[in-house]
C-alpha cells in the first residue's frame, strides 16, 4: 500500500481547495444575469447593508485582491457594502484590519476598480493608514480633512471647511486624478464661481486648495501646486457697519411681538457674538460669556460686559426661561430674522453699532476692546495693566446710555 507523505497530503489538500475555488467561480460566471439583477436590487437602499460578495464581484476581481484577502472576501468573513448615492455614483465601503474602506466611481466597474486598489495599497504597506497612496483627488483631499483639518481646527470651522468642500470642490474635480490636474483644469471652477458672485465661498475654495494641494506636493504625490497659477479674483472684504439711530430705532420698532426680540436686545447691548449667545450667564450685573474667537490650542476664556441702561428694560420682565430660550435659539435662526428685520444690514452689525455706541457714549477704547473681547494691541498698557475692577467696569457701563436719540 503506497505511504503518502505529510507534505504531499497537504498539496492535495491544496489542489482540491483550488478545484472548488474554480468551480464556484465558474458557477458565479455562468449565473451572471442572476448576480446582475441581485446586485442591481440592493441600489434601492439608500444606506449600504450586508451584501453577498460573490455577487458583487467576479471570478477576476477575486483574484485582483490581495491574496491574503481573497479568502475573507469570498468567504463573506469580510463584507464589503454598497449603494447608489442621490448623484448616480456608486460607493462601496468595508472595513479591513480596523482601517474603513471607501472608494465611489461613477460608474460600478470604475467604484470595483478604486475599491481593489485601496486593498491592494493597504496590504502593501502592512495596514496603516497613513502610507496610503492616493491617486484620486477626492480619495486623498477627503484623508486631508479627517487627519490634517479635524484635529487640528475648532468643530464649527471644520463644518463650515468641510461643507465648502463638498459644494463647491468634490463634485468639480469627481474622477480626476491628482497627476492630470493642472493650472487650466482648475481655473473653470474660478470662473464658473466669480460669475455666479460667489466671492465669500470662492476665497474659502481657493484657500483650502492650496493647503490641499501642499500637502499633496508634500507626499509627492503630485511634482508642485497647481493653485500657484490659477487666477483668482480679489474681492474686497465688506467688514460691516453700525446702524445709525434712524435705523436702529426702526429695528427696536419691528421687534414689538417679534419672539425673537429679547436675543436681539441682549445682541445689540452686549455685543456678543452669535456663537458666543448659548453660553452667556447674567450674574451680578454683568452678561459673562465664553470667547469664541480663539484657536483650537489656546485655553477656553471668559469675558464680562455690564448690563447697560439700553438693556435693562429688556431684562427687566424677563424670567429665567425666557433669558434661557433666548441665548438658545436654533442654528441661523437668528441670521434670517434679522435680515428680514433690516435686509441692508446682517446680523454681526450689531456687533458693531455696541462698540460704536459704547465709544460715542465716552467709554475709553481700551475698555470697550475688552468688553468686545478683541486681542489686546502690542503696547505694554494693553498687554499688562489692562485689569479693570468690576464696579470700575459697572460704572463705566452706566455710560451707554442713549435712549433719548432714538426717541
Amino acid at each position: 500500500m503506497p505511504i503518502i507523505l505529510e507534505e504531499d497530503l497537504q498539496k492535495i489538500k491544496d489542489a482540491i481547495s483550488s478545484i472548488f475555488f474554480v468551480v464556484n467561480n465558474i458557477a458565479i460566471d455562468k449565473d451572471e444575469i442572476r448576480r446582475a439583477k441581485e446586485v442591481s436590487s440592493h441600489y434601492n437602499f439608500p444606506t449600504g447593508t450586508e451584501k453577498n460578495n460573490s455577487a458583487l464581484f467576479d471570478y477576476k476581481e477575486f483574484l485582483k485582491m490581495p491574496k491574503e484577502l481573497r479568502r475573507q472576501f469570498k468567504t463573506g468573513k469580510t463584507v464589503a457594502h454598497i449603494r447608489k448615492k442621490e448623484n448616480g455614483s456608486y460607493e462601496i465601503r468595508c472595513t479591513v484590519n480596523k482601517i474603513p474602506i471607501s472608494a465611489c466611481g461613477k460608474t460600478l466597474a470604475l467604484a470595483k476598480e478604486r475599491f481593489i486598489e485601496k486593498l491592494n495599497y493597504i496590504t502593501a504597506h502592512e495596514g496603516t493608514r497613513s502610507a496610503l497612496k492616493y491617486t484620486y483627488f477626492n480619495d486623498f483631499a477627503e484623508y486631508w480633512f479627517e487627519t490634517v483639518k479635524k484635529p487640528t481646527v475648532k468643530p464649527n470651522t471644520y463644518k463650515s471647511h468641510y461643507s465648502t468642500y463638498n459644494v463647491h470642490i468634490k463634485p468639480f474635480f469627481a474622477g480626476m486624478k491628482l497627476k492630470e490636474i493642472t493650472p487650466l483644469v482648475i481655473q473653470p471652477l474660478f470662473n464658473s464661481m466669480d460669475k455666479r458672485g460667489i466671492t465669500r465661498g470662492s476665497a474659502l475654495t481657493k484657500l483650502l486648495l492650496v493647503q490641499i494641494f501642499d500637502a499633496a506636493a508634500g507626499e509627492r504625490l503630485i511634482a508642485a501646486n497647481p493653485m500657484s497659477s490659477v487666477h483668482v479674483l480679489q474681492y474686497e472684504t465688506n467688514k460691516g457697519t453700525a446702524l445709525s439711530y434712524k435705523e436702529e430705532s426702526e429695528f427696536l420698532s419691528k421687534l414689538n411681538g417679534n419672539p425673537y426680540r429679547l436675543a436681539m436686545a441682549i445682541m445689540l447691548y452686549t455685543g456678543v457674538r452669535r456663537s458666543e449667545l448659548p453660553t452667556m450667564q447674567i450674574k451680578d450685573g454683568f452678561a459673562i460669556v465664553q470667547n469664541s474667537k480663539r484657536k483650537i490650542t489656546q485655553k477656553v476664556t471668559f469675558r464680562k460686559i455690564p448690563i447697560t441702561p439700553m438693556l435693562i428694560p429688556y431684562l427687566a420682565d424677563a424670567t429665567k426661561e425666557e433669558i434661557l430660550e433666548a441665548i438658545s435659539p436654533a442654528r441661523d435662526v437668528l441670521t434670517k430674522q434679522f435680515k428680514l428685520l433690516s435686509p441692508n444690514h446682517h446680523l454681526h452689525e450689531l456687533r458693531h453699532t455696541f462698540i460704536t455706541r459704547c465709544q460715542e457714549c465716552g467709554v475709553a477704547r481700551e475698555i470697550v476692546s475688552v468688553w468686545a473681547g478683541h486681542a489686546a494691541d502690542r503696547t505694554m498698557t494693553s498687554t499688562v495693566y489692562t485689569h479693570f475692577s468690576d464696579d470700575f467696569m459697572l460704572e463705566q457701563g452706566q455710560k451707554v446710555d442713549y435712549s433719548s436719540r432714538l426717541s
